[in-house]
């Protein structure tokens, strides 16, 4: 996984911006004004990355956005009728 602009990258709207980050340890989305700490929201970021097609962190009142999932169980033997 490639950790690059995990810490500018709004976990709300997506948008990627260096401005997003206004100091070492404040984060301010730009375009949505979402506010938190850099590396609360860098972490939010790379956990979401890491966990693709996951359900993962969301904001809150937000759906969760998540890939298809196998039908078929992997790794598990079911028994047959």
């Amino acid at each position: 996984m490639n950790p690059a602009h995990t810490s500018t990258t709004c976990p709300v709207c997506g948008h990627v911006h260096p401005d997003n980050r206004k100091s070492q340890a404040r984060f301010v989305c730009t375009a949505c004004g979402h506010k938190g700490h850099a590396d609360t929201v860098g972490a939010k970021n790379t956990l979401a990355r890491g966990h693709a097609g996951h359900r993962a962190w969301r904001p809150r009142r937000q759906p969760v956005r998540e890939g298809p999932t196998s039908v078929k169980p992997q790794g598990i033997n079911a028994p047959t009728a």
